[in-house]
């Protein structure tokens, strides 16, 4: 793959998981402005101008990212618990509840109309 052709797959890629404003923050839109520059001119002028903003949006995004990691995890381990347990009672309402206060108490929006 050449290097043109993994730069468009990478801006591919982010255009396709960008859901503005639902899965974005300003840091991690700074982040991905920061990484196109990059890859494009090998230069930044963000970086070159303000290092200690670009630094504070990597670092931002890169919690940002790690503990929404986090929280997937747990949201899965607790799915298959309810599952599980499910299995014995036969209660599909139980394990959507559960799950669905499970997103709101850890600050995941859930919207029923949502597709």
């Amino acid at each position: 793959m050449t290097d043109k052709e993994r730069y468009q797959s990478l801006i591919n890629r982010v255009e396709k998981a960008r859901n503005f404003p639902h899965n974005t923050t300003p840091a991690s839109r700074h982040v991905a402005m920061i990484g196109q520059h990059l890859f494009e001119d090998g230069k930044s002028f963000s970086l070159d101008d303000d290092p200690q903003h670009c630094g504070e949006s990597m670092l931002l995004t890169v919690a940002d990212l790690w503990e929404m990691k986090e929280r997937a995890f747990n949201l899965a381990w607790i799915i298959r618990r309810l599952i599980n347990s499910a299995k014995a009672h036969k209660d599909m309402t139980l394990i959507c509840g559960s799950a669905i206060e499970y997103m709101k108490n850890h600050g995941l929006d859930y919207d029923d109309d949502a597709e």
